[in-house]
């Protein structure tokens, strides 16, 4: 019967460490997977033992839960990944490869910016969020598939959605009653 049961929830213990983190930070299931980018049901199956999360989604989940690097060592573990491969995300440089040379162990921190995509991506579904730092919006498209797909996450604090509404209902005004208007940059 264990074995049965095993075979059917192999991540179950992770699973718990995962619910008993959630439930301790008092968040709901909407709340981290909106966070995490992952759908509720996938979570719940997470939460249940039932599937294994991919390592970029687990990573999401540790730093989400602020977890020490021993917890998230453990978590990883217990997914069946290893851990002793913790620097394979780094870009090797000139630096890095002159450290190993001379047997130096240095950690590199890589930063990577992405250009800004100037084209306009129109969403028909949004979801909102919210927790103790502020907003958090999930814009979707669904075009005609069973379950919408996440364009872009945004959060924000509560002040500053607050002038961004302003702004929106200012806007919105304006491009109602006078059609013919430039387009106008406000930073808010």
């Amino acid at each position: 019967m264990k074995n049965e049961l095993e075979k059917d929830k192999p991540y179950k213990i992770l699973g718990r460490a995962l619910k008993d983190a959630r439930l301790k930070k008092r968040q709901s299931i909407d709340q981290v997977s909106a966070s995490v980018e992952i759908t509720n049901d996938n979570l719940k199956k997470i939460e249940d033992g039932e599937i294994k999360p991919a390592e970029e989604i687990l990573e999401a989940l540790t730093e989400h839960f602020k977890l020490s690097e021993n917890e998230a060592d453990k978590w990883f573990e217990l997914a069946g990944y290893s851990t002793s491969n913790a620097e394979t995300n780094q870009v090797p440089n000139q630096n890095m490869l002159m450290d190993a040379l001379l047997g130096i162990n240095v950690p590199k921190t890589v930063i990577m910016v992405s250009p800004i995509d100037q084209k306009p991506t129109y969403t028909d579904l949004l979801d909102i969020h919210y927790d103790s730092n502020g907003l958090i919006f999930n814009f979707k498209q669904s075009l005609g598939q069973k379950e919408a797909q996440t364009i872009t996450k945004l959060a924000m604090s509560y002040d500053h959605a607050e002038k961004v509404l302003n702004t929106l209902r200012e806007v919105l005004i304006k491009a109602k009653y006078k059609k013919d208007f430039p387009t106008q940059q406000k930073d808010i």
